[in-house]
């Protein structure tokens, strides 16, 4: 979208409705848990995503006049539980981001992405 001035454009805003769904926040932290970082990065920055995420969270719920009643051992409950849909997401977007590319080794990378997933999903118990 674009804010024009004296028929010049002045602003610009990206709107993506690629996974526009009505559901819990959880599914977003899982998209871009397993589409976006490593097991490394989780391992260690996944408390600080938490964190992050809720705060904002609440923080937006506020300025639209709700109250939030999921607090940050609930959060993390919600994404433990819905841990499924992130390897799902990964293994579209990966699959399309690495597989169908020209550049020699990058199947490989999808797969090791996937190994890694599907063994740090399978530690926490959900296969």
């Amino acid at each position: 979208m674009f804010s024009y001035s004296e028929e010049q454009p002045v602003s610009v805003k990206f709107l993506d409705f690629q996974t526009c769904r009505y559901g819990s926040p959880a599914l977003d932290i899982n998209y871009f848990l397993y589409t976006s970082t490593t097991e490394t990065v989780r391992d260690r920055y996944m408390d600080d995503f938490m964190r992050t995420y809720h705060r904002s969270l609440v923080r937006t719920l506020r300025r639209l006049g709700l109250n939030s009643t999921m607090n940050l051992t609930d959060l993390r409950r919600e994404v433990d539980s819905t841990s499924l849909y992130g390897f799902l997401a990964a293994h579209l977007i990966l699959r399309d981001t690495f597989v169908d590319s020209d550049v020699e080794g990058d199947t490989d990378v999808f797969s090791k992405r996937i190994e890694e997933i599907v063994v740090d999903l399978g530690e926490q118990n959900v296969f």
